[in-house]
C-alpha cells in the first residue's frame, strides 16, 4: 500500500473555495484563530530576545525552562480536568 501525503495530511483550508459563499469568513475565522497562536509564539520569542540581549544568555535559559515547566503543569491540569467535562 502507498501512502500519499495527501492521505495523511488534509490540506486545513480545503473547504475554502474562491467563489464559494461565506469561503472568506471561514478564512477570517480561521486566520483569527491561527493569528493569535502565532502571535503569542512571537511574543515568546521577542521575550527572550530581550532576555539575551539585556540580561544574558543565563537568563534566556531560565526562562525557557519556566515557560516549558509552566506548559506542562498546565497541560497536565487541563488534562486531569478533562474527563469531568466531557464524560466517556
Amino acid at each position: 500500500m502507498v501512502v500519499r501525503p495527501e492521505d495523511t495530511c488534509p490540506d486545513p483550508f480545503s473547504d475554502v473555495l474562491p467563489g464559494e459563499a461565506g469561503s472568506w469568513k471561514r478564512f477570517e475565522a480561521r486566520l483569527r484563530v491561527h493569528g493569535k497562536y502565532f502571535m503569542t509564539l512571537g511574543i515568546a520569542y521577542a521575550v527572550r530576545i530581550i532576555l539575551l540581549r539585556k540580561v544574558g544568555p543565563c537568563s534566556n535559559w531560565v526562562y525557557q525552562a519556566a515557560w516549558t515547566l509552566g506548559g506542562r503543569t498546565l497541560g497536565s491540569f487541563l488534562q486531569a480536568m478533562q474527563p469531568d467535562f466531557y464524560p466517556v
